[in-house]
């Protein structure tokens, strides 16, 4: 995958659709992008919606990321 290809998978991780939204954390999850930005796309996905917070916890699963860095999107 290209830069410029991965640039548009991680910008549909905010798109005004939430079922594009799941579509692009399906993808990131299943090429494993370990990016920073990816992961931190992923980790607003736990904010939203119930099926686009497990397509994120999925796809953080998949990438293996160890620790949420955006804490605030969790509940207390």
């Amino acid at each position: 995958m290209s830069a410029d290809d991965l640039k548009h998978v991680l910008a549909l991780l905010d798109a005004a659709d939430a079922p594009v939204r799941v579509a692009a954390a399906v993808v990131v999850g299943a090429l494993e992008v370990k990016d920073k930005e990816a992961i931190g796309a992923l980790e607003g996905l736990l904010a939203r919606t119930p099926d686009e917070q497990r397509a994120a916890l999925d796809a953080l699963a998949k990438i293996g990321v160890k620790a949420v860095t955006h804490k605030g999107v969790l509940p207390k």
